[in-house]
């Protein structure tokens, strides 16, 4: 038996189908999950047939109410996960969409590591606590390269010089620069060095 096509009913399987295949176990007759689906009890039972035939096996002992066959109850185990799956991914990524879940990844200069960065990610992680953040900590250059590779998604630090081409910088604060002396040394003494 060729394996391509004794799989190739798995590339037609949509997550309608699954869906419709845990109505059946759940309602536990077709004519229950017919309805509940919107669908008329002839149509759900050629679909069934359709599927137990892709398959190559039956997935229901029929009677009064359908059990599973050995074969079904995987089968069932399978939906659950794939239907689970679907549904978590629909969720990060409404999350991702509303900036709530995701990743960023943050650039610093050893300058900012101790008070800037540390205040910013708590007040980013009051609206966003399912963003993962990593923080990389390294120089100038190595940083510009990495965001210009696109591993790094920001960098927090001083830049001195022109920008590269590609790259937004935004001044978030200006910084006081201040000269610190012994008491006795003569800059003390003046007003306003140069």
């Amino acid at each position: 038996m060729d394996i391509r096509k004794s799989a190739s009913w798995t590339r037609r399987l949509k997550l309608r189908h699954l869906e419709i295949f845990s109505s059946l176990v759940v309602a536990g007759n077709q004519s229950a999950a017919a309805d509940k689906l919107n669908m008329t009890q002839p149509t759900l039972s050629k679909w069934l047939r359709e599927l137990e035939q892709d398959i190559g096996a039956q997935l229901f002992v029929r009677g009064k109410t359908l059990r599973l066959t050995s074969l079904g109850a995987e089968f069932l185990l399978f939906a659950e996960h794939v239907l689970g799956e679907a549904e978590n991914v629909s969720e990060v990524l409404q999350d991702m969409r509303a900036g709530r879940a995701g990743r960023v990844r943050i650039g610093v200069l050893h300058a900012v590591v101790s008070d800037l960065v540390p205040t910013a990610i708590l007040k980013f992680r009051e609206s966003a606590p399912k963003v993962r953040i990593t923080v990389v900590e390294n120089t100038l250059v190595p940083l510009l390269d990495a965001l210009l590779r696109r591993e790094l998604d920001v960098i927090i630090g001083r830049i001195q010089g022109a920008v590269l081409e590609g790259v937004n910088a935004e001044v978030l604060y200006d910084e006081q620069v201040v000269a610190v002396v012994r008491a006795s040394h003569p800059l003390r003494l003046s007003a306003r060095p140069s």
